[in-house]
């Protein structure tokens, strides 16, 4: 009963640092923005979103969460595969991050923060052969700011959301030469996140499949 509980919290949106849940990943809009991921070194071309939809997963269990997906860039034909892990250990913001607030975007009753542990941007398309290493953005530098995730959380627009800020290390493959781009000037630059999350509903198979787990503790209450 717990687990139906906690899957019907999820889809209610009322998200816990500590749910397991997987949520879609599309992104954020409202006025002019319009992007999943927003690289500045990139200027005119910085804007990129995710197609299909990104996968954002929480697990209970570990504290540990991953944002998956192809963020493709919406002048080029190409674009990232992004790969960010996190954390709900916050003892890097000493256990007292701060909300973010940008576009009206307030702290909410269901916003709880997580902290990047580490990220890699893989370029395919126009971008392939374009690979770093990313890590956490401390904004200022006294490291307040950690992803934050909640209702209004993507500083978007009101919808339940997520935000991270990063910055764009080192090559992984160690080369500062492309046709496309100088990869020398992206080092130290900024990127963020800003995406709407929705939870992925469970295939039929495994609603029959809690539902009768419901039924048959019901029946063993009866029964006792």
């Amino acid at each position: 009963m717990k687990k139906i509980m906690a899957i019907a919290a999820a889809a209610a949106f009322t998200a816990s640092p500590m749910l397991a849940s997987t949520y879609s990943a599309t992104s954020a809009i409202n006025g002019n923005s319009d992007h999943s991921v927003w690289l500045s070194y990139l200027g005119d071309d910085s804007d990129f979103s995710f197609d299909p939809a990104g996968i954002f997963m929480l697990d209970e269990g570990t504290g540990l969460g991953s944002l998956k997906g192809n963020a493709k860039s919406q002048t080029q034909s190409g674009g990232f595969a992004v790969n960010f892990n996190y954390s709900t250990d916050l003892s890097a913001y000493d256990n007292n991050p701060k909300f973010k607030s940008e576009n009206g975007s307030s702290k909410m009753d269901d916003t709880f923060y997580l902290t990047m542990t580490g990220g890699t941007l893989t370029g395919f398309g126009y971008y392939a052969g374009i690979d770093f290493s990313t890590s956490t953005m401390p904004v200022p530098g006294d490291n307040t700011f950690a992803t934050q995730v909640g209702t209004t959380a993507n500083n978007k627009n009101g919808e339940f959301g997520l935000a991270n800020w990063f910055f764009v290390n080192a090559s992984v493959e160690g080369n500062c030469a492309n046709e496309a781009i100088d990869l020398c000037n992206a080092i130290g630059t900024q990127g963020d996140i800003n995406i709407d999350l929705a939870p992925v509903p469970l295939p039929a198979a495994g609603v029959l499949l809690l539902a009768a787990i419901g039924g048959f503790g019901a029946f063993g209450r009866r029964k006792a």
